[in-house]
């Protein structure tokens, strides 16, 4: 159309943006956005193989139902939808017609019989259109996105449909697999899907997945479980009652019941329903049942020992020692050794008595662990040691002191332990009868020489030489290994004359290098004692050489007068008096006041006792006191001087103030 203004101009234009054919008839067209909305009228011939010159189909021309179809401007089909229409089949493309309500996306299809309202699937109709489709899991995934869109029940009514669309189709262990994602916390549908797998007659197949915590079912939904594992499949309600340990879920007694009466039928997995008949005690609290069950099953069956501890079964196993030992010998003596105050030992040895070798574990355990309760039974233990295990009879000898030495001897002797036997004579006071024991039967010329070594036997020392000197071997080692027990001069001029020693020559050279290194060791341990003995007594000399303080009230013992004085009238400093002997107990005395009291206390004092402690005088006056002191002045003054000092004593090494008996002291 030519523009307003006269130009000649159009008012609006066209730009061409999409061309594409069809193998159908186009009866309306509409926009759907950026794509298009098409209702196809699609035409069909009889034969389609048969055309004309110019390509076209030869034969009876009919026509399909129409189609509302969505394509891209690209000519891309992406949705169809077949329409209902009455009298299709005579109707052309003029026959139709498409409309649509502009901005709402909503379509009419009129044709002369009908009318059909189309508008976009919104989520509803997608969902709906996936389960017809049998998509329960993309139907899931679509609904569990958009939870907020859809009314409340809507995802559990998708989950019970495709739960009955598994058990329908035989898929049984899928559905078990499925309940715990499509039934959720749901109680309700949790027993609702029980019931529908009982009537499968598949039930055991949802232990696995059952609740037990949130939500928990009623105990009904789990004794029918449990009884249904019981009949058809007991490996499996063994592990479901260890799954379900002290969660209280279900009455157990009711389980025994149905248990006992499975087991009285028939004797096919009897073993798993056996253990689990003991689980089921333990839930029910009938612990000692437990206990006697899982002993009569033997090892393996049932943690035994978990369940003394645990239910403090310990009196229930006083008269079971014998089978718990043979359930597990190992944690059984590790039980009974730990409570001795609950199960006595009397008790455990009585019922072992006729089985060694666990009543030597039981034993050995109670003496490692030296439980005094086990040594009346200690006179058992030779026997048994020697028998089950000997690396531990000697220590075992050792040890003890409580086993008769005669029968323990009696066992090595019958068993031909001659270690032992060795150790038991000794102990005995047989060491001559011992010491033949290793020379004849053990030949352990080292041995022999520890032996008697030990024993301080002069007698031994020589019962050994006189053997040996008929034995050349022993000759040998004996001269290899006495070392500085005997003079090996008396031992090599004892050997007799034209005797064969083999390897004489290094056991010589031997003896030699051994005497060599022990004149050496002696030498070295002389100057070493020299050494210290000088490093003493110089600290000695200069101890007792060392100043003594004097206190200014400090008076002489022998005249009562002060001991020091000061050094002129007009000072306060004191001076000592030439003479002055201190002791190291804080005594002092002037030498002028001992002299004259030597002679008055005892005349005949003489330089031989001068060196010796002397006794200590009785003080009952002053005048006592004053001999005593000059009688310690006097023992003093000859030490002092040497007359009675031994030789390479040190000056002033035995002073005695017989006041307080004191030793050591400091002349001025």
């Amino acid at each position: 159309a030519a523009g307003a203004d006269g130009s000649g101009l159009p008012k609006r234009c066209m730009d061409l943006i999409a061309q594409f054919q069809t193998d159908y008839f186009i009866a309306g067209l509409a926009p759907f956005g950026r794509d298009l909305v098409v209702l196809a009228h699609i035409p069909v011939y009889e034969s389609d193989l048969e055309r004309d010159a110019q390509g076209r189909p030869i034969g009876e021309l009919h026509f399909e139902r129409p189609e509302l179809r969505l394509i891209t401007l690209d000519n891309e089909e992406y949705s169809s939808d077949q329409l209902t229409m009455h009298g299709f089949e005579r109707y052309t493309a003029l026959d139709y017609r498409l409309h649509c309500v502009p901005g709402e996306s909503v379509f009419f299809v009129v044709s002369p019989k009908d009318i059909v309202l189309a508008r976009p699937c919104d989520l509803n109709d997608h969902i709906a259109w996936l389960i017809r489709q049998k998509r329960f899991e993309e139907a899931l995934d679509a609904a569990e996105q958009n939870r907020e869109q859809l009314p409340a029940n809507f995802l559990a009514s998708i989950g019970d449909e495709y739960l009955r669309h598994l058990m329908a189709t035989g898929q049984v262990e899928r559905a078990a697999g499925m309940c715990s994602k499509l039934l959720g916390r749901d109680a309700t549908r949790w027993e609702g899907v029980v019931q529908m797998f009982i009537s499968q007659g598949q039930l055991a197949l949802l232990s696995e997945h059952v609740p037990t915590g949130s939500p928990r079912l009623s105990p009904e939904s789990y004794e029918l479980l449990l009884n249904d594992m019981v009949l058809h499949d007991p490996p499996r309600l063994l592990a479901t009652l260890k799954k379900w340990k002290n969660l209280d879920l279900y009455d157990a007694q009711t389980i025994i019941v149905t248990v006992q009466e499975r087991l009285k039928q028939s004797s096919e997995h009897s073993a798993q329903l056996l253990e689990a008949l003991g689980k089921l005690y333990i839930e029910a609290e009938q612990h000692e049942q437990s206990l006697n069950l899982y002993l009569r099953m033997g090892p393996g069956a049932g943690d035994v020992f978990a369940l003394i501890r645990q239910h403090d079964l310990y009196d229930c196993v006083h008269n079971k020692v014998l089978p718990l030992m043979r359930h597990d010998k190992e944690q059984a003596v590790q039980l009974l050794v730990n409570n001795t105050d609950r199960i006595p030992v009397d008790k455990v040895v009585e019922q072992l008595r006729d089985e060694r070798e666990l009543l030597h574990a039981y034993l050995h355990a109670l003496f490692v662990k030296d439980n005094p309760q086990s040594l009346p039974y200690h006179k058992l233990q030779p026997a048994l040691y020697a028998e089950f295990n000997r690396p531990a009879l000697m220590h075992f000898l050792k040890t003890s002191h409580n086993y008769p030495l005669d029968d323990a001897l009696k066992v090595c002797e019958a068993r031909q332990l001659h270690e032992e036997q060795v150790y038991i004579l000794s102990r005995m006071g047989n060491a001559k009868q011992a010491l033949t024991l290793i020379m004849k039967q053990l030949k352990d010329v080292a041995m022999a020489i520890d032996f008697v070594q030990s024993q301080h036997d002069d007698e031994l020392w020589e019962q050994l030489i006189e053997w040996s000197m008929a034995n050349p071997e022993f000759i040998s080692g004996l001269l290899e290994n006495i070392g500085s027990h005997v003079d090996p001069i008396k031992l090599i001029e004892r050997i007799p004359s034209n005797t064969r020693i083999q390897g004489l020559r290094d056991r010589l050279i031997k003896i030699i290098g051994d005497y060599n290194l022990e004149m050496e060791l002696r030498q070295g341990c002389n100057q070493i004692l020299k050494a210290d003995s000088v490093a003493l007594s110089r600290k000695l000399l200069s101890g007792h050489r060392r100043g003594v303080r004097v206190s200014h009230r400090a008076q002489c013992m022998v005249c009562g007068d002060s001991a020091v004085e000061p050094r002129d009238a007009g000072t306060a400093q004191l001076q000592q008096p030439a003479g002055l002997v201190v002791f190291f107990c804080g005594h002092a005395y002037h030498s002028q006041c001992l002299i004259p009291a030597v002679g008055a206390l005892n005349p005949n004092l003489s330089p031989a006792r001068a060196g010796t402690k002397p006794t200590p005088l009785r003080r009952s006056h002053s005048q006592s006191a004053a001999a005593a002191s000059a009688l310690a002045y006097s023992q003093h003054q000859r030490l002092h001087h040497g007359d009675v000092r031994s030789a390479g004593e040190p000056t002033g090494a035995r002073l005695w103030c017989l006041i307080c008996n004191q030793g050591g002291g400091s002349t001025q």
